[in-house]
């Protein structure tokens, strides 16, 4: 049985390598998982769910600086905010 892709409600799962800007050296591979978070980065990004992988990676790029919190032990963002300067 196969359906139709179209149909199907679009759930997120990506992974974002960050500096740490105070840090250079701090580099981590972090997960987004949690349809929150994902929700809140397509806000950010002003994006809609149905943005493609290459619109999200462009506009992830473009955020400039963010404060993300993530569980250390699963490497899961928790929440992520964009830093006005």
């Amino acid at each position: 049985m196969m359906q139709n892709a179209k149909f199907c409600p679009t759930h997120w799962f990506f992974k974002l390598f960050v500096i740490n800007a105070e840090q250079q050296n701090i580099k981590l591979s972090l997960n987004v998982f949690k349809q929150q978070v994902v929700n809140k980065v397509l806000v950010l990004c002003a994006l809609m769910e149905d943005a493609t992988k290459d619109d999200l990676k462009d506009a992830v790029i473009d955020l400039g600086l963010v404060s993300i919190s993530y569980d250390g032990h699963s490497k899961q963002i928790t929440s992520i905010e964009q830093i006005k300067i």
